[in-house]
């Protein structure tokens, strides 16, 4: 993750004209326009804006070939009556899920944001005034080709209503309509209006090895605790890990396993390494006399589903050696809060589906009828924790392409020869 990046603010004339902008500081959009979402619908179709900090507007967008995301341009409004926004904002990007944002393919991705020019008053409600504004990414953003969700959040750092930043809404786009979702736990997402935005890049091309790397969260409704019943090595009872899984035995002498799921969809690329981090949150007892910590996978889950299920304990893994595993040494000295970083095998990774690692000693109990157990970060960490989740960080390839480039959606207003949107005659112009 790099540091936070500040939001730029430059001065800019009345009548929209481009912020007079350090080179150092002015976003480089000059890659070519791969998706066009559109411009604001105009003074009298602005449907609403939407807050970036206690919402996430989500829209989705679509790329005809591989290509490498360089930069966004997005339509915003700021509140005239709301402390001046001096933070931080993320680009999210999800796969597409039959018309809903499915599974994380990038995390969070931080933008230096550079407002270049203010458009005057919001017509709907003129206490907002309008932005233009620009940014590039700290690195590549290389994704195949399909259609994808991207959205936009104030980082916020709590679940606050702060809404001084906020996402324009647009009466055209790429159908269906840009969706809503909190901004606190697991995103519920909600049908909204579309949000007008750009996207920049390269075109993967030319017969071109591109690629990328990949931060997977461990997905909440997939990580669990696992836990051995009366009989030794039967699972009896499985617990929703929410914020951490572990791994351990009880004052029973039964062992507690962790159960970590990913969902890796990317059409078309394949894994070129893959490293697992597990993020230590808690220690209970002496894991000493537990042995290493091995670690198993099965594509795509254990047993017969993706959810919990108790015989996940002792289900077949994919293969029945581990794929990793951390010297009992290892855990020991680890403290709360250290990333606990383990080589996988890139080819137990399928880039088309969903992964489960099971978590688990080689020791089935040290026989002390004590809670001996360490615990490490799930998917149910809130996203101003995420650096105490674990993740999976895949390097990929793509599938090399003939194309020559991109063509811009068709679902949005044409590109203009100057992208300002011009609101003559509003109040500030």
């Amino acid at each position: 993750m790099t540091s936070p990046a500040p939001f730029l603010r430059c001065a800019v004339s009345a009548v929209g004209l481009f912020a007079l902008v350090s080179a150092a500081q002015a976003a480089d959009l000059s890659s070519p326009l791969l998706f066009d979402q559109g411009l604001p619908g105009g003074p009298s179709t602005i449907p609403n804006i939407i807050g970036m900090g206690f919402f996430s507007p989500t829209d989705n967008f679509a790329l005809s070939t591989p290509a490498a995301l360089n930069g966004i341009r997005f339509w915003g409004a700021e509140s005239r009556f709301e402390s001046f926004w001096d933070g931080t904002v993320s680009i999210q990007i999800r796969s597409n899920d039959s018309g809903v944002p499915g599974g994380v393919v990038l995390e969070s991705r931080e933008l230096t944001m550079i407002e270049t020019a203010e458009l005057g008053a919001w017509p709907v409600n003129t206490e907002f005034e309008i932005l233009l504004v620009e940014a590039n990414f700290d690195s590549p953003i290389s994704l195949p080709a399909g259609e994808y969700y991207a959205t936009l959040k104030a980082n916020i750092g709590t679940c606050e209503n702060v809404l001084n930043l906020y996402w324009a809404q647009s009466s055209v786009g790429l159908a269906p309509n840009g969706l809503i979702a909190g901004n606190c736990g697991v995103p519920v997402f909600r049908l909204g209006e579309n949000f007008p935005f750009q996207l920049f890049g390269e075109p993967a091309g030319g017969g071109a090895d591109d690629g990328g790397s990949i931060f997977f969260d461990s997905q909440f409704s997939q990580d669990a605790i696992l836990y051995e019943g009366a009989t030794p090595g039967v699972g009896s009872q499985v617990l929703i890990a929410g914020r951490r899984t572990q791994v351990g035995d009880n004052v029973n002498n039964r062992a507690e396993r962790g159960l970590l799921g990913f969902a890796t969809a990317i059409p078309g690329a394949e894994a070129r390494t893959a490293q697992l981090r597990l993020t230590v949150d808690g220690k209970t007892g002496d894991v000493s006399g537990l042995g290493d910590l091995e670690i198993y996978y099965a594509d795509p889950f254990y047993g017969t589903t993706a959810g919990w299920q108790a015989g996940d304990f002792q289900a077949a893994s994919t293969s029945g050696t581990p794929v990793a595993t951390i010297p009992n040494s290892a855990l020991v000295d680890a403290a709360v809060g250290d990333a606990l970083w383990v080589d996988i095998d890139p080819t137990v990774v399928p880039l088309s589906g969903n992964v489960q690692f099971r978590l688990q000693f080689a020791n089935r109990t040290d026989g002390d009828n004590g809670n001996d157990n360490i615990r490490f970060g799930a998917g149910g960490q809130s996203s101003s924790n995420r650096h105490e989740r674990s993740d999976l960080v895949v390097e990929y390839d793509l599938a090399t392409t003939n194309g020559c480039g991109l063509n811009p959606s068709t679902g949005g207003s044409p590109l203009l020869l100057d992208p300002l949107y011009s609101l003559s005659g509003a109040d500030g112009q």
